[in-house]
């Protein structure tokens, strides 16, 4: 069995901003993305849970894994945001089974044979 190295990017983001992050890691050359509708915790902007604040106010949490460039390209795109709004992003190194999933050309050839395109 052989783990190959990519990197994962978590960004933990007021709510508000959902539409504009999945819009960034979908412009980029990332193959998915998982979502956490509604994560909960206190920081420097105090507390945020299910008494505290409505959903607009809530955080959402992000996870990527990648090439570290493509991991770059998200953050150079997300960091414009950041200023303005609660949110933490952190990139750790990670390992896969499955090197393949994260690249956009295979993606793409698996996506064109399941819909019969490709032989």
């Amino acid at each position: 069995m052989q783990l190959h190295k990519m990197k994962k990017l978590d960004i933990v983001i007021e709510t508000a901003q959902r539409e504009k992050i999945i819009e960034i890691i979908q412009e980029s050359d990332a193959t998915g993305y998982t979502i956490y509708s509604i994560v909960d915790g206190e920081g420097m902007r105090e507390c945020r849970d299910d008494v505290s604040f409505t959903y607009t106010t809530k955080n959402v949490k992000f996870f990527v894994i990648g090439p570290e460039e493509v991991i770059h390209e998200i953050i150079e795109k997300i960091s414009e945001l950041m200023p303005n709004c609660a949110s933490i992003l952190y990139v750790s190194d990670v390992e896969v089974l499955r090197k393949g999933q994260f690249s956009q050309k295979v993606v793409k050839r698996a996506v064109r044979r399941y819909k019969g395109i490709e032989a």
